[in-house]
């Protein structure tokens, strides 16, 4: 007789029922906060280079997926927005985008110069400048424009207006072009094409039309003034209107249709003034009403958009929401949970062969039977104490245990009771049945022979055991003296593999193997046996050896075998690895990875692994070694966390508190969006230029620290991209910056470079390469000009020199011939002269006249010292030590000495002694000594003074010397004739040449000089020589 323990647990338990929770869509909301011009966003395009342009009502924005840049008007500056508020948007082929504005006409933004264009009535004969609608009709290369007045087409080649519709001034709300028919919707005409005579059925439904959307099913879908979506044929004619209110009938109420874009499922979304969405069913022709938002819109909605990777743009009073289906693969249900405030973490779900759902959570048990749409909540109590449901199993033989904070259960499905496992009365007390402080964390069925037992982990205690068949229990405890591990007490999991070795995984041992000891068997122990048997396991560890280092893991958390007889484990410290248990020295090898903390594990695949971390679902491809996680951005909730459980498909679930994800790994969509990167913004020394991203860019060597920021326009997971960067001419290889947009180089060298720079998607797609010029100037003196200028400069250099050696050489051969000339002149003919007198005294001696011989000698002795004195001139003036404006001056003064000393005549040399050092050339002082000793010779010869004065002064670049005497003078008028004065020291009139003036004037011209000479009779004579010298 089976005797059901029920008498220890409470039989008035509440429980609680709920319905099947609908589908909830996730929903990104983007709002001013987040760097939008404003909240309400009006209108919405993308443009060819993979930008979002979203129009507001205060501005005008380009999104790339995670920066917003801002365009607004600015006062006085025809290039920029025309108006602030934004009322539709349109593209042309030629990538100009097209604005309309609710008070200023419309306006153009061409990329490449990145300045707007205004049109409005002052430019264009538009009779308002409210714009409705633009819309691009590519069969005209037009621009259809929908105002407040009337229909206009614009032409793009002439940018003038070739069509203004004649028929009417009525508002046009939108314009739709299908190949190159136009049909309009404007103010209480409907819909009609151009050309067509005014809808005139002014008492019917869809009089006055706010949007028109074609349909995939070939049809026109409108939105009025009412509470319909309207259905119209081509021609165009009124098919059918749907409410969407609920009301049933056909009203002109405040709520109506006002955009409307289709999905890639054949859904209609609708947007209202103020119901929010509502979708409409192509394939049923009816409104759904099992979609819900995570995020409710209850708004005005006043565009809807799809792009090409069919993520549903919606813009609305209250900012931008963006469905993506990336972000909606993971479907997840809330449970009913009780209103009282308490942890209800889902920790696993079994589902039974008929179909019933069973789900434990930390509150208590969420149920439902295959038929039913709703879920029950029911907890329970045992011992006058409420339990904590931590553990729910089914057995090989569809029973179902589930594990608590006391002990381990039978779960009774058809009452939805927990019955105790049967055992010995005396029992009872025995650890199996009151745990403290502890849980039963994981069980497993455990084939000991050909028998089977249930096994629990109570964390902390033991593990153990029960044989249900004959009501015994077990635990287990490691062999006395086992000191190959320390037993794990710390359990996470219980896992048997196909081989039926039995493994641990715990936090403190990391990953044990239990081997029962050869004798024990089930059978062995009596019936219903009183004992509570000790069973002595042998526990077996694993570790890493490398030499004398030991490399243990600690902390696993979930295991899972693979069909080579290795496992994947998973830990919260060490991350993935890959687990050898025949591997004696290396059982473990460490899977590389950021992701370090890790819980529960599933297979996908051969191939794929995912895994429950703290940041959300983890998958890890096994032969690229890559992992891709999916968080809140991807639509899984915050909080997942423990184990995964499947429905017994390929569907895998993880709870959460209150609820859980389920999702099938095959049909993850992946990332198809390659990104479009582009430079959008730089920095030059902390400076925006981003005008300059429009040309080459040319800077300035001292203009040489950079900052880009890459656009990569990925919209689903941008934050998944990695930029990848290298500057030719400066990087050998490529860089990789991450997900950081921003890429600085500093202190450029001067060259030409070319900055390269692309993106990859988180699946691994590769945006096309994008390259900008870059010039660094270097400065003059590192340039070519430089080097050839200096190049011309030493090679005129050299030849000046080298001239400059020439005709130093040529004037030193020119001064040493002179030299030569005028030892030659001079000396030759005073040593003539003294040949002579020598020849006259040796016929004088011969005749034996003394006294004309001792004339003869004096004059012999006289010529003689003039070849001595000339010798020492030349000499002198050769001489380079020579050289400076004092040793002149001390030669000077020494002739003077002997010369006029000699004749009695008094004399004074002035000089300016700071000119003292000034150098002269060898010419120069050669000849102005010789012009000075020639005046001196003239003095003591013809002036018959008592006094002379010799002045040399400096006078800017000039050198001065003046010789003036007190004597009787002459007239210089008569050189080279007769004096007009008697000479009184001779007999009659003497003949003055003036050989010696001349000599003295041609000297001082061949140093470029100037010579003067005043004289007057009785008046003495002054010279003057002004020559040049170097500074």
């Amino acid at each position: 007789m089976r005797i059901i323990l029920r008498l220890l647990i409470y039989l008035s338990i509440p429980c609680y029922s709920a319905k099947c929770q609908e589908k909830s869509i996730s929903l990104k909301k983007i709002t001013a906060e987040d760097g939008l011009a404003d909240s309400r966003v009006t209108c919405i395009i993308r443009d060819q280079l993979g930008f979002m342009w979203i129009g507001t009502k205060d501005g005008l924005c380009r999104y790339d997926g995670r920066d917003f840049y801002v365009f607004r008007n600015r006062a006085n500056d025809t290039t920029s927005l025309c108006s602030n508020n934004i009322t539709c948007l349109a593209y042309d082929k030629d990538s100009i985008l097209w604005i309309g504005t609710s008070s200023s006409g419309f306006c153009s933004y061409d990329f490449r110069t990145q300045q707007f264009e205004t049109y409005n009535n002052q430019n264009l004969p538009l009779y308002s400048n409210i714009i409705n609608a633009i819309t691009y009709d590519s069969s005209r290369n037009a621009l259809w424009l929908g105002i407040n007045g009337g229909l206009y087409l614009f032409s793009l080649q002439t940018r003038t207006i070739i069509l203004r519709n004649p028929e009417s001034l009525r508002n046009v709300y939108d314009v739709h072009v299908r190949d190159s028919t136009v049909f309009i919707g404007s103010l209480l005409q409907s819909l009609r094409k151009t050309g067509d005579p005014f809808y005139r059925n002014t008492l019917g439904p869809a009089l006055t039309l706010n949007i028109i959307c074609e349909g995939s099913d070939g049809k026109l879908w409108c939105g009025s003034w009412d509470n319909a979506l309207h259905e119209f044929n081509d021609d165009p004619q009124l098919l059918q209107s749907y409410i969407f209110d609920g009301s049933g009938k056909l009203n002109f109420s405040s709520d109506e249709i006002i955009s409307i874009a289709e999905d890639g499922n054949q859904i209609l979304w609708c947007g209202t003034k103020s119901s929010g969405l509502h979708f409409f069913d192509l394939k049923t022709k009816s409104f759904r009403t099992d979609v819900k938002f995570s995020d409710a819109i209850t708004s005005r909605i006043y565009t809807i958009y799809r792009d090409d990777f069919n993520r549903m743009w919606v813009g609305t009073e209250q900012g931008l929401y963006v469905h993506d289906p990336l972000q909606n693969q993971f479907d997840v249900t809330l449970l009913p949970v009780p209103e009282e405030k308490i942890n209800c973490k889902v920790v696993d779900r079994v589902i039974t062969k008929g179909g019933s759902e069973y789900i434990i959570a930390v509150c208590g048990l969420f149920y439902r039977k295959k038929v039913e749409q709703e879920y029950h909540f029911k907890h329970f109590y045992y011992r006058n104490e409420r339990l904590q449901l931590t553990s729910i199993f089914r057995s090989e033989d569809g029973t179902i245990y589930i594990g608590t904070n006391k002990t381990i259960f039978v779960l009774d499905t058809v009452n939805i009771e927990l019955d105790l496992i049967q055992s010995n009365e005396q029992l009872k007390d025995k650890l199996f049945y009151k745990l403290y402080s502890s849980r039963i964390t994981g069980m497993t069925d455990v084939h000991i022979a050909d028998r089977k037992l249930i096994a629990g982990l109570a964390y902390g205690h033991t593990i153990l055991m029960a044989d249900v068949k004959r009501k015994n229990l077990f635990s287990l405890n490691a062999l006395p003296g086992d000191t190959t591990l320390k037993f794990e007490y710390f359990f996470r999991k219980i896992f048997m593999d196909v081989q039926n070795r039995i493994w641990i995984c715990g936090s403190t041992q990391g990953i044990t193997q239990i081997v029962f000891p050869a004798e024990f068997h089930p059978d062995s122990f009596s019936l219903s046996d009183p004992q509570d048997h000790k069973i002595m396991v042998r526990t077996y560890g694993y570790k890493n050896t490398e030499g004398n280092q030991e490399v243990r893991i600690n902390d696993v958390y979930d295991i899972l075998e693979n069909n080579d007889g290795s496992f994947w484990l998973t830990s919260e410290v060490s991350g993935l690895i890959r687990f050898f248990p025949g591997k004696r020295n290396t059982p473990f090898s460490f899977i590389d990875g950021e992701h370090k903390s890790l819980q529960g594990l599933a297979k996908q695949d051969e191939n794929n692994l995912w895994m429950i971390t703290s940041k959300g679902l983890l998958n890890y491809n096994i032969p690229s070694g890559a992992y891709k996680l999916f968080d809140s951005k991807n639509g899984v909730p915050q909080g997942i966390g423990g184990y995964f459980f499947n429905d017994g498909d390929r569907l895998m679930n993880a709870g959460f508190d209150g609820g859980y994800v389920s999702f099938d790994p095959f049909r993850i969509l992946k990332d198809t969006e390659r990104p479009q990167v582009h430079a959008t913004k730089l920095w030059v020394m902390d400076e925006e230029h981003d005008s300059l991203l429009l040309h080459k860019l040319v800077l300035k060597h001292d203009r040489n620290f950079l900052k880009f920021y890459l656009s990569s326009n990925c919209f689903s997971n941008n934050d998944q991209v990695t930029y990848l960067f290298r500057l030719a001419g400066i990087d050998e290889e490529w860089r990789s910056n991450g997900n950081d947009p921003f890429v600085s180089y500093t202190n450029l060298p001067p060259g030409k470079f070319e900055f390269l720079f692309k993106a990859i998607n988180g699946d691994g797609l590769e945006s096309e390469m994008q390259s900008i010029p870059l010039i660094i100037i270097p400065p003059f003196h590192k340039t070519i000009y430089f080097y050839l200028v200096v190049a011309f400069t030493l090679m005129a250099g050299v030849y000046a020199f080298y001239k400059y050696r020439i005709s130093q050489i040529l004037k030193i051969q020119e001064v040493r011939n002179k030299i030569a000339r005028d030892l030659h002149d001079d000396i030759g003919s005073t040593i003539g002269s003294i040949s002579l007198f020598s020849q006259v005294a040796s016929v004088k001696l011969m005749q034996d006249k003394p006294e004309e011989i001792k004339t003869i000698l004096e004059k012999i002795k006289t010529s003689s010292r003039e070849i001595v004195d000339k010798t020492s001139d030349a000499v002198w003036a050769v001489k380079a030590t020579n050289d400076t404006l004092k040793n002149l001056v001390f030669r000077m003064e020494s002739h003077a000495a002997s010369l006029l000393g000699a004749a009695g005549i008094q004399f004074n040399i002035d000089y300016d002694q700071n000119a003292g050092d000034i150098k002269l050339e060898m010419s120069l002082r050669k000849n102005l000594f010789y012009v000075y000793k020639e005046a001196l010779h003239n003095i003591t010869k013809y002036a018959a003074c008592t006094e002379v004065n010799i002045i040399i002064k400096k006078a800017g670049n000039k050198l001065e010397m003046s010789i003036e005497d007190n004597g009787k003078g002459f007239n210089h008028s008569n050189i080279g004739g007769r004096v007009s004065e008697r000479d009184p020291d001779s007999e009659g009139e003497r003949l003055y040449n003036g050989n010696g003036i001349k000599n003295m004037e041609a000297r001082a011209e061949e140093i470029g000089g100037k010579f003067q000479i005043n004289s007057a009779p009785g008046k003495g004579t002054s010279i003057k020589v002004t020559v040049k010298i170097s500074p």
